[in-house]
């Protein structure tokens, strides 16, 4: 019996030695994720379209980056100051990405490009797809 305890006891220091070293990895990334966003904020010249400054924050996360322009607008003021950059507001594509996002933003802070169809009584993205999430 004092052998099935040295084991036992044996298996659950390997354990939290696993543990130890996943979560090293994991805060490691998430202070690496924490340095790209700080070196990423940027300020646009936006004197053509607003007559001042607009601070922007951007990154990216596999293949796509994304920009967070932080300026009061509606909805469809944010649409058309994208449109102004050449940028589009946000399609979540999966729920990794959706997931990732929650960690990037604050609460109902940014708008994005996901907005509900009285007619057909869905909620689509800016490219008119049906939003699966």
């Amino acid at each position: 019996m004092k052998n099935d305890m040295d084991l036992k006891e044996e298996l659950l220091i390997n354990k939290t030695i696993e543990c130890s070293a996943g979560n090293n990895l994991l805060e490691s990334l998430i202070r690496e994720q924490n340095r790209w966003y700080s070196e990423t904020k940027t300020d646009l010249d936006s004197s053509q379209h607003t007559g001042r400054g607009v601070e922007r924050h951007w990154f990216c996360f596999g293949i796509k980056c994304y920009s967070f322009i932080m300026d009061r607008q509606t909805w469809s003021g944010c649409k058309q100051k994208c449109m102004n950059y050449r940028l589009s507001l946000l399609k979540i594509d999966d729920e990794d990405e959706l997931k990732f996002l929650q960690l990037q933003v604050f609460r109902n802070s940014y708008w994005i490009g996901l907005s509900y169809d009285n007619k057909r009584k869905v909620w689509e993205w800016i490219d008119n797809v049906p939003s699966k999430l």
